[in-house]
């Protein structure tokens, strides 16, 4: 089984997708990417790797955008990284106030202030839910200059957290 990078940013645009026939055989993925994409009102950003052989597929990949909650991999990357530098541990604790929620995508919003969680939990729901309280609860503990820093460090030098979800700081 082959291993592989997928990094996709999607902007939707459109509320009911029409039915997608089938890729024909012999399509090139260039060809079956574009046919699947068909109908779409939206603009669409692939980047995809296969790891095993290095071959890869771009789309639009040099054009910036904005990341929505692609962003998040870059902050649990930076979480995971800290954590292996005993900066934090998953055990760490977190305590959700009102201050503290956003709303958006995800649960704890829902939650009653004083809830405490772990650093782990956090970054669980951050992804799983992609939970934006969540995100943000993190993006405390690991800070934004941190994230940058630490994506810059990889080469990834126009990956960049500007603020957390919602706009605070």
């Amino acid at each position: 089984m082959s291993s592989i990078l997928l990094l996709p940013s999607i902007i939707l645009a459109q509320k009911q997708r029409p039915a997608q026939t089938p890729p024909a055989l012999g399509q090139t993925l260039d060809e079956k990417i574009k046919a699947g994409l068909g109908g779409f009102q939206g603009k669409a950003w692939i980047y995809a790797k296969n790891l095993d052989t290095g071959k890869d597929f771009a789309m639009r990949a040099d054009e910036q955008t904005r990341t929505a909650s692609t962003i998040k991999l870059a902050i649990m990357a930076e979480t995971f990284h800290q954590v292996a530098q005993g900066k934090l541990k998953w055990d760490d604790p977190i305590e959700l106030t009102k201050d503290k929620k956003q709303g958006g995508s995800g649960i704890l919003s829902e939650f009653s202030d004083g809830t405490k969680i772990d650093l782990q939990t956090a970054l669980h729901l951050m992804i799983v839910v992609s939970d934006n309280t969540a995100t943000n609860l993190v993006l405390d503990k690991v800070g934004t200059d941190n994230v940058n820093y630490f994506m810059d460090s990889l080469g990834l030098t126009d990956i960049k957290s500007m603020r957390k979800i919602g706009g605070g700081n």
